[in-house]
């Protein structure tokens, strides 16, 4: 359980400060202004709900790979997304940042449920939900991080990271694998 909850605040501080810098990728590299950028975070949350219908009609094994492989696919995406100048192409790239994203936080928060026990499983819930204030602290530093070398490299530097220490959670961290 604490592998996956430091899993979690890893992801959700690296993955997270792209919604928060979505205007600047609306006005300043895709230059689609406040209605493209509503359309941006729809399109995302198309993927949402792509990726929670998906994974709700997959069966109950496996499911520490594929929290994993989201992660992955996640920053990928985001990877992607953030180095993306093409309208056309960002709409795809963040349809699956949504889709990853979604897949990566619900595997989390149903593992989590599932496999702490009974009496601890309140306290443990406060401390995945704290992965949301969390996110400020991502944000602020993915600000500074726009600041100094701009928004694509703040967000695509903190999803390549977000790669790498997925795929060495897949490779080294055996417990989170076998989790079904």
């Amino acid at each position: 359980i604490r592998l996956l909850l430091i899993l979690s605040f890893i992801a959700v501080v690296l993955s997270m400060p792209y919604g928060m810098l979505m205007p600047v990728f609306a006005d300043t590299v895709l230059k689609v202004g406040t209605r493209g950028m509503g359309i941006l975070m729809s399109v995302s949350g198309i993927g949402a709900i792509v990726g929670s219908i998906t994974l709700a009609s997959l069966p109950n094994k496996k499911r520490g790979i594929m929290l994993l492989a989201g992660g992955i696919f996640l920053g990928i995406a985001l990877t992607a997304f953030a180095f993306s100048n093409v309208w056309t192409l960002s709409l795809v790239l963040i349809a699956f940042v949504g889709l990853g994203g979604t897949v990566r936080m619900s595997l989390t928060n149903t593992l989590i449920q599932y496999y702490v026990e009974d009496e601890y499983r309140g306290r443990v819930m406060s401390l995945f939900m704290m992965q949301f204030g969390l996110s400020s602290f991502g944000t602020f530093v993915a600000g500074l991080v726009a600041e100094a070398y701009g928004a694509q490299w703040a967000v695509g530097s903190f999803a390549m990271v977000l790669i790498v220490l997925s795929i060495g959670a897949l490779i080294i961290l055996p417990q989170i694998r076998k989790l079904d």
